[in-house]
């Protein structure tokens, strides 16, 4: 990854890319070679939008999670100024801990635990507590994400 495609958070908690890695790339071809439409998918991490706007683009309805609430303001305006305000929902906080959806099919959470306060064994812990909460809500662990059973 070159210096170019990484940008500072606006918060200071870290650095965002603002070109999908392989992890963003999969979950996209996913949403974008769903048979469901419209999917109901979960951004967390979602930083300045550089799996969320594609994902609208890719006609799914998102929710755009991150801690810092500017981040989510600039998602806001480019998904407005695309015209997909109304596929966008934005929640402001914490995973794991903030995070209560139902209904979802996919869930895309890609380059969040590098940042505090989750580092190693903390981290593996707090996303194996997540994602076993999610199975039993009903959806299973893809390569990537999360996806319905039914």
């Amino acid at each position: 990854m070159s210096h170019s495609e990484i940008v500072a958070t606006h918060n200071g908690m870290g650095w965002t890319s603002v070109v999908p890695n392989q992890i963003t790339c999969e979950w996209l071809d996913y949403i974008r070679e769903s048979q469901e439409h419209p999917l109901r998918v979960l951004d967390i991490g979602a930083g300045f939008g550089v799996a969320t706007i594609p994902a609208l683009k890719g006609g799914a309805r998102v929710i755009a999670n991150d801690i810092e609430t500017s981040h989510l303001d600039a998602i806001r305006k480019e998904a407005s100024d695309l015209g997909y305000e109304d596929h966008l929902e934005s929640v402001v906080g914490r995973f794991p801990g903030d995070l209560a959806f139902t209904g979802l099919d996919s869930i895309h959470c890609s380059n969040v635990p590098s940042f505090p306060p989750w580092r190693g064994d903390r981290c593996r812990s707090h996303t194996h507590a997540f994602v076993a909460e999610k199975r039993r809500q009903g959806l299973h662990s893809g390569r990537h994400d999360l996806r319905r059973t039914h």
